[in-house]
């Protein structure tokens, strides 16, 4: 396996199921337009906070592992947050994903990451 697609697999914290087998690890491909099409966008900003709508990020992430979104569902909270790392990190420039230290707070179906540069 090559560093680029190492860099997209999320290991799971514990067993998963998929498709009626169990699975260790969840392997995303880079979104295209059409996913965003397809699923909305899941992160938007505003007044430096950047606000994670967890519905879309869900069925997009669900798309780009290929995956029910039911596994994502049933997944504890620790792997959710990596879910939610790995597809927001695709949106993020290098950048800004080297230099950033983002915490999480959830919300009614949305969460927060503020960036501790700001």
């Amino acid at each position: 396996m090559s560093d680029e697609e190492d860099k997209n697999v999320v290991k799971l914290s514990k067993p998963a199921e998929a498709f009626g087998d169990k699975i260790t690890e969840l392997r995303f491909r880079e979104p295209k337009g059409k996913d965003y099409l397809a699923c909305g966008m899941p992160v938007s900003s505003s007044g430096g906070d950047v606000h994670v709508d967890m519905p879309t990020l869900f069925k997009l992430a669900a798309r780009l592992a290929k995956v029910p979104m039911k596994t994502l569902e049933e997944l504890p909270g620790r792997d959710v947050r990596k879910v939610m790392e790995m597809v927001t990190g695709f949106m993020a420039d290098e950048e800004d994903a080297s230099t950033s230290d983002p915490s999480i707070s959830p919300g009614s179906g949305t969460s927060t990451l503020e960036n501790s540069s700001a």
